[in-house]
C-alpha cells in the first residue's frame, strides 16, 4: 500500500499497513510514476474530486467514496448506507476489532466548537471524536 504522508506520520501509517510512503507535499503522482513505471493496480482515492487514473496498470481498479470514480469497467463510487443493517454489521467489527478507529483526541460534547476549530487546524494521526455521555 503506499499511502501519501509527512515524515512524522511514518510510523503511524506503518501500523495501518502502509508499506510505501511518498511526502505529500512533493509532487505525488510523479513520485508514483518514477516508484512505479508500469502503473499500480487500485487507487483508493478519498480527497481528490478527479483522481489521476492515469496512474492506473492497465485493467486497474479506481475507487473513490466521493463519486469520483467515474463509470465503467473497474470503477467504483463506494457509498455506505446507513442501514440498520450496515450499522449492526459496522458495530461488530468495531466490537471485533477487525475495524480500528484510532482516536488522536476526544471533546466533551460542551467543547464540540472547539473540536471543529481544531479540525482544519491541527495535523492529526487519528480521529478527533466527542464525548456524548
Amino acid at each position: 500500500m503506499i499511502a501519501p504522508a509527512l515524515p512524522e506520520d511514518r510510523e503511524y501509517l506503518s501500523g495501518l499497513g502502509v508499506g510505501e510512503l511518498i511526502d505529500r507535499n512533493a509532487d505525488v503522482a510523479a513520485a508514483v510514476r518514477e516508484a512505479h513505471p508500469d502503473g499500480v493496480d487500485a487507487i483508493l482515492d478519498v480527497v481528490s474530486q478527479a483522481p489521476d487514473d492515469s496512474l492506473l496498470k492497465e485493467g486497474g481498479r479506481l475507487a473513490s467514496p466521493l463519486g469520483a470514480a467515474g463509470d465503467g469497467s473497474g470503477r467504483f463510487n463506494v457509498m455506505a448506507e446507513p442501514t440498520p443493517a450496515n450499522l449492526e454489521r459496522l458495530g461488530e467489527l468495531l466490537e471485533t476489532g477487525a475495524l480500528r478507529v484510532p482516536i488522536q483526541r476526544t471533546y466533551r460534547l460542551d467543547q464540540a466548537g472547539e473540536a471543529l476549530q481544531a479540525l482544519p487546524a491541527t495535523h492529526t494521526q487519528g480521529k478527533l471524536s466527542l464525548a456524548i455521555a
